[in-house]
Order: structure tokens, then sequence, then C-alpha cells
């Protein structure tokens, strides 16, 4: 087994062929983002390890809207 296959971020599946049982290998699924101040998950972000495109508003895949919103709210007022 070379040394990549090794981590225990590589998921292995055992795999029955007709001469014998062969080990197959990929890469786990990554978690889904998370807002920095609630801990809700953000949409359209997509998977830590998987492309994704973040929002264009400030704070786009940072914070979640609600978050978002507290801040403006909190930054008019003062």
């Amino acid at each position: 087994m070379r040394g990549m296959y090794r981590s225990g971020s590589m998921k292995r599946k055992k795999i029955k062929t007709p001469k014998r049982t062969v080990l197959r290998f990929r890469r786990k699924k990554g978690g889904l983002h998370a807002c920095a101040e609630c801990g809700a998950v953000l949409h359209g972000v997509g998977t830590r390890k998987g492309k994704g495109s973040t929002p264009s508003r400030i704070y786009g895949g940072y914070l979640c809207h609600a978050c978002v919103r507290k801040r403006l709210v909190e930054s008019v007022r003062s």
C-alpha cells in the first residue's frame, strides 16, 4: 500500500473480485461550512473539500444571514 493511502483521510472499501478481495480507496467527504458566530449551516457554500462559491454579500461564506443582519443593525445604531 502506498504511503498516501495509509492516512486516516482515505476511506477504505473491500471489493470482492473473482480472484481475491482487494481494497479500494477514496477521499472522505468534507463537512459543511458553519457560521462563525452561531454555528448554523451556511447554505450555498458547499462542502469543505468540494468546490463551492461563496455569496457575494458582506461576510459571505463566513456568517449566516441572521448574524450579518445583527452586525449591520449594531453598526448603524452605534
